[in-house]
This record gives structure tokens, sequence and C-alpha cells, in this order.
């Protein structure tokens, strides 16, 4: 029993050891670390946190998380919470913000578990806080580095996530958070400087086994030029027992060098004397490289200061030899302020000036002359000359002043009409502008210029009478010659009702497809709001339906495709266009289809880079055979084809393809 007892003490007084290392962890952590309870109750925190947020242990233990979480971000936290109780996840990170207690944001890094009784209810949350203010502060500044300092901290977050899901109550959980956190934790005797414990992480950064770590002088793990910086750090943590974020260098196993970030806590004796320190190294080769960029950055702007600063002694004494020209400039302007207004008086043009503020108005002489008025026959205020705008100009017209009074850069400048003294309606040419604003923008005075219009006014509206009688008189003469050509098809039809000759017939037939396809030309700009051209992808598709209807026996198994662009041709390309597609089209219907199973004709036509038309009419026939020269046939049909070519200075070829193929070329201004 003795021997039991004996034993019982030793391992009690191991969990103690094991619960005092870990308490002293958690409480000298160079981060924010606390248990929550599950509604929100912080149950135990550290220093560092206390550090963040700005409270005391004993006011931060009052309080609940949800107290001092800023309000934008409390929605996520819950949701997460719930999330971890309700076991869908098994931790949780979060950038979020805590309200100081003296009122201003801080922003940190929250890595959040829960740990569970051994019934599975909850029993308290773990959580790790790192205060990211000053990484924050960095994102801002630079901007276009955000998306490594993300993944930094999504990657270092998930370390640490790993690390704490395994922190239990025991030695070796702790242990293992210990070993495995991102950042390099080692402890160092005060009095012999060597070090006593180290983590994993340590090891491995500087490939070294915790054998050749342990007892060794701390600063045999510092780079040789670094030494004197190290000693200082070294002694001011003896003198205060702290030191935050000292910027130092390590030397690796390899010779190389790593920046680091060296924060310490002294543990120490009930007497106060410092034992060892709880430190830890981060690595800061990111945020160096940042620093450097950001000199860089400093060098630059300062040498853009200095050069702009030569630039403005440069400026002044230009502006100074400047401002006695502009003496001798203001000289000449007021001459030629002068001429101005004589000009303006011998043009018989109107002067207005509107002050806003008082809506007080100045009219010319020649203004009010322009009217019939004479001076002091009228209330100088705006008022005024809005009753003398015509009814039917009034809402336009104030909604351009207001448009032009909130954007200056809107033109103000329109004819309108304007109520004479004997009563008749003059149209008046306005232009003015906004020539004054207060510091604040505010609209404070308008200026411009009226002008007679009302003769021109007069023979615009003759004008455009006359436009639309020739508009209507030419759609009238298209309307005819379409007709007339109508009235040719149909003494043709007429006359094949005579005929009895099959070749008689055919010739007939292709005589009234080429008087349709030019009857159909003036229906499409009789039809056309533009009469000066036509849609000419809509007149092929037109033709071709004409077509397939005209030799309905031999198109009915024909697939016709049409890839036209939008294009629009005058008359004198419409027509030989429209003739050269039609005898193509007709003849690829009449002669091209003996066998084919599939039988099928393609019409393209679209722009080339050269702004010339390529039209292309294909089919997938017979083809014409090989010692064929179309150019020199008898055909009526491929003479018109070449002749109808160089009446639109173009060029066609017969391609060697499969079927006939037919491409055709012409200047778009032909």
């Amino acid at each position: 029993m003795v021997k039991t007892s004996l034993n019982n003490k030793k391992t009690k007084q191991s969990l103690d050891e094991s619960e005092a290392r870990f308490a002293g962890a958690f409480q000298h952590a160079a981060i924010g670390m606390a248990l929550v309870s599950p509604e929100g109750h912080w149950l135990k925190v550290n220093a560092s946190i206390c550090d963040i947020v700005g409270y005391s242990e004993s006011e931060l233990l009052s309080l609940t998380f949800q107290d001092i979480t800023h309000p934008d971000d409390l929605g996520t936290d819950l949701r997460y919470i719930k999330q971890l109780l309700a076991g869908e996840i098994d931790h949780y990170d979060l950038e979020k913000r805590y309200i100081h207690k003296q009122g201003h944001e801080v922003w940190i890094l929250l890595s959040v578990s829960l740990l569970h009784k051994d019934d599975g209810q909850p029993l308290y949350f773990i959580s790790q806080i790192q205060d990211i203010n000053k990484r924050k502060q960095a994102e801002s500044a630079l901007q276009k580095f955000n998306t490594d300092l993300e993944k930094l901290v999504a990657e270092r977050t998930n370390q640490l996530e790993n690390a704490y899901l395994k922190l239990k109550t025991s030695e070796a959980q702790y242990q293992d958070l210990y070993d495995n956190a991102p950042d390099m934790y080692l402890s160092v005797d005060v009095r012999t400087s060597k070090v006593l414990h180290c983590n994993k992480t340590l090891c491995n950064i500087l490939g070294l086994s915790k054998d050749e770590l342990l007892n060794r002088s701390i600063f045999e793990l510092y780079h040789p030029d670094c030494h004197p910086q190290v000693k200082k750090t070294f002694q001011a943590f003896v003198d205060t027992g702290e030191v935050k974020d000292a910027q130092l260098v390590v030397q690796r196993q390899d010779g190389s060098k790593l920046d680091v970030s060296l924060n310490v806590r002294a543990v120490r004796d009930q007497n106060g004397t410092i034992l060892h320190s709880r430190s830890s190294w981060r690595d800061i080769t990111e945020r160096k490289q940042l620093e450097t960029q950001l000199q860089e950055v400093n060098v630059e702007l300062e040498r853009r200061v200095e050069q702009r600063t030569q630039d403005l002694h440069a400026a002044n004494q230009r502006l100074e030899q400047e401002m006695s020209e502009r003496q001798q400039i203001d000289l000449a302007r007021q001459k030629s302020e002068e001429r101005l207004q004589l000009a303006l008086e011998g043009s018989g043009d109107g002067i207005w000036d509107w002050d806003i503020a008082t809506g007080a108005l100045y009219l010319s002489p020649q203004w009010l002359a322009m009217l019939e008025y004479d001076v002091g026959d009228l209330p100088l205020q705006v008022s005024t000359w809005e009753k003398l705008v015509h009814p039917e100009d009034q809402p336009w017209v104030m909604k351009l002043l207001n448009d032009h009074l909130q954007d200056p850069l809107q033109p103000y400048a329109f004819d309108y009409r304007v109520k004479t003294k004997s009563g008749h309606w003059k149209w008046i040419g306005n232009f003015g502008k906004l020539v004054a604003k207060d510091l604040e923008g505010t609209p404070l005075r308008m200026a411009g210029m009226h002008k007679d219009i009302t003769v021109r006014k007069y023979r615009e509206e003759q004008i455009k009478t006359s436009l639309r009688e020739k508009e209507v008189m030419l759609q009238e003469i298209h309307h005819r010659v379409k007709n007339n050509l109508q009235v040719i098809s149909s003494l043709l039809n007429l006359q094949a009702r005579n005929v009895n000759d099959p070749g008689t017939l055919e010739v007939i037939k292709e005589s009234q497809n080429r008087v349709s396809s030019m009857a159909l030309v003036h229906e499409k700009l009789y039809q056309s709001k533009n009469l000066d051209k036509i849609n000419f992808s809509e007149y092929i598709t037109d033709l071709v339906n004409s077509l397939t209807r005209s030799y309905q026996s031999q198109s009915n198994q024909v697939k016709i495709k049409i890839d036209v662009e939008h294009v629009a041709f005058k008359l004198d390309i419409a027509i030989p266009c429209g003739l050269i597609i039609n005898e193509l089209v007709s003849n690829a219907l009449k002669y091209a289809f003996t066998d084919s199973l599939k039988p099928e004709i393609k019409i393209s036509m679209h722009t080339s880079v050269e702004h010339e038309i390529n039209l292309v009419i294909a089919d997938n026939g017979t083809g014409i055979p090989e010692n064929f020269d179309w150019r020199q046939s008898r055909s009526l049909g491929l003479r018109l084809v070449s002749n109808l070519t160089r009446q639109l200075s173009g060029n066609i070829d017969l391609l060697d393809h499969e079927g006939t193929v037919f491409n055709l070329t012409f200047p778009i201004t032909a």
C-alpha cells in the first residue's frame, strides 16, 4: 500500500506539473487563448487576449464574446457556433472585429473548436485569437498583395486549427499542439541562455534535431551578423521580462538566413525572479519583402516630389514672366471686348445675363428690340422671360435649363418660340452657359445670347415640305415602274398560254423571272423608308422564294441555304446584282440536279476587309463539264452574267469544286 501511495503521489505530481506547464503555455502564449462556454461566456482567458481588447481578466470574465463582437460580424460567428454545436463542422476560422474597451475596432483571426464531455455533451469552446490589425493595415496599403496575404492567413489558420483540435487536458495533447504550431516556440534559461524546450516546427525549419537544439546557446541559432542586436534584445528581456516584435535573423543548418519576429514573455518564480522565457519566432520573410517594396516606393515618391518641386520652381519662373505678358494681353483684351460689343450691336443679336440667386435678369437693348420692346417695357426678372416662352416649348426648355444647371457639360443651345409685344411668335436661336458657381458648386450666374432665326425656320419648313413632296413623287415613280414591270410579266404570262413549244415557254419564263427580279427591286424601294437604297438581304430571300415557286417541279426537293449579311444597295447595284442571282439560281434549279440524293443550293454574301462584296452561289449538283468554257457560251443567261459583272466593275470566277460554285466580287462603291 505504501508503494501504491507513492506511485499515486508521483502520478499526481506528474499531472500537476503537466497541468502547470499547460497553464503556463496557455497564460503566456504570444497569441490570445480562451475557453468559452456554449452560451458565449468567457471561462478562461490569457493575458494576450486582454491586451488585444483592452479589458482586464476580471472584466472580460464578466462579459460574453457577443458583448465585444462587432455587430456586423456577430451573425457569421453565431452561425458557425450553431454548426459546431450541431456537429455539422468540427472547427471554424473567422476574421472578425472586436470592440476595444476604448471603443475602436480590433481585427483578429479567430480559430474555434468544441470540446465535448464523455457523454458527448458540449463542454466548452477552445478559442485562439490572433491580433491581425497590422496585417489588415498592410492589406489596405498594399492591395495588390492581398491575395498572397489571405492565402498565408488561411494556411496558418488551418495549421492552428489542426493543432488546436488535438489540444486536450493532458500533457501529451498539449505537447502535440506545441510541436505542430505554425510558429516556432522555444524556452530559454535566462541564466545560461541555453534552450530548454522547443517545438518540432522550429526543428523542421532550422534543419536540426531536438537533441541538437536542447542545451544549445540561443546565440548560436542567430546569424553572426545579428549577434549585437540579439545581445541587446536579450538584455532588454532580462531587464523588462518582455520583448515584442523584435525583428532578428536566424541561421538554418544549411547556412541560409531566415527573418523572424521574436515575441517573449518571462516565466517568474514566486519572488518575481525570471527563470526562463516563453519565446516564439514567426517567419516574416514575406513581410520583409513587402517592407522592401514599400521602401522602394517611398524612394520613388521622394524622387518624384523632388522632381515636382523643381518643376514648380520652373513653373513659378514662367508664371512671373507670363504675368508681365498678361498685362499686355489684358490691354489687348479690353480693346477686343470693345470691338465685340460693337459687333454684337451691329449684328442685332441680343445678350442676356441672369443672376440666379436674386432672379434679376439683364436684357440688352438688342434683345428687347428683337421682340419689339423698348427699354423699361418689361420687368427685368427671369419670370418675365418664362412667360414669353411658347406654352408648347416651355416644358422641354425648362428641363434643358435645369439639366444644364445640374451638369454644365450638358449643352444649353436650342431653337424655341418667344412671344413678341404685338402677340406674334418668333423663332429664337438660344446659346447660353453657366458662368459662375460658389465654393459648394451652387450655380450663381448664367449668360448667353439670342438670335432671331424666324426667317431661317420659315425657309427650313419650305425645304422640308419640298422634300416630302419629292419623296412622295419618287415613291410614286418606283410604284409605277414596279406596276409596269408586273404588267410586262403578266403579258409574258398571257403569251405563254398560247405557246406550246417547250423551248419557247422556257425563254418566256426566263424573261418573266428577269422582269420580276427588277420589279422586286422597285417594290423594295417603294416600301423602304430610305428611297435611295434597299435592304439586299431581304431582297435575296424574296427573290429566291419567287424562283422556287416559278420552278416548283424542279425545286421541291432542293434545300436552299442563305447566309447574307445586312447590306443596303443603291438601284444601280441592286438591279444587276439581282439579275445575276436570278440567272445563276435559275440555272441551278433547272440543270444542276439530275440524280442528286440531297440537292442543295447555298447563297452567301459578305463584305471583305478590302471593302468589296463577295457573293458566292454554289450547288452540289452534277457541275459544269470540265472542258466547257462558260464565258464563251451562247446562253443568254450566262452572257447576261458576264455583262452585268462588267457593269458592276467586278470579277466572277467558276471555282473548281464539287458541283458548281460561282464566286463574284465587286467594289462597294461600284
